[in-house]
Order: C-alpha cells, then sequence, then structure tokens
C-alpha cells in the first residue's frame, strides 16, 4: 500500500515536471511548438487514419504534437 502511494507521487512529479517543461517550450517559441527535425522514419502512415482528415491521430494534442511532415 505505502508502496502504491510513494510510486503515484513520484509519477505525478515526473509528468508534472515533463508537462510544465513542454509548456515552457511552447511559450518561448510564440505559441508555436519548438522547430523539429523531420527524418523519413517519423510519423510513416501506410494507411489513414479513418477520422477527420487522416493525418492525425485519435490522441493527437497539437500543443505537443507535430504535423506530418511537409
Amino acid at each position: 500500500m505505502h508502496t502504491a502511494i510513494v510510486l503515484g507521487v513520484y509519477i505525478y512529479g515526473i509528468e508534472k515536471h515533463h508537462y510544465d517543461h513542454a509548456v515552457h517550450e511552447y511559450h518561448e517559441n510564440g505559441e508555436q511548438p519548438p522547430e523539429r527535425t523531420f527524418y523519413e522514419y517519423n510519423n510513416i502512415r501506410r494507411k489513414a487514419f479513418p477520422w477527420g482528415d487522416g493525418s492525425k491521430s485519435f490522441f493527437h494534442n497539437p500543443m505537443i504534437n507535430y504535423e506530418k511532415a511537409p
């Protein structure tokens, strides 16, 4: 029981730090995600998703996730 509580607090701290860092980067770049290097093996789509325009996953977050490479 104590282990589960400690683990929960620890994971919460890690995730909060990660989220705060992502928000900081977002605001530092004029409300846009930071520049990213596109590699040929990133965002490989063999088939379009069956919702929306087909390029965004079901869990797409425009603040964190990037659009498909140009």
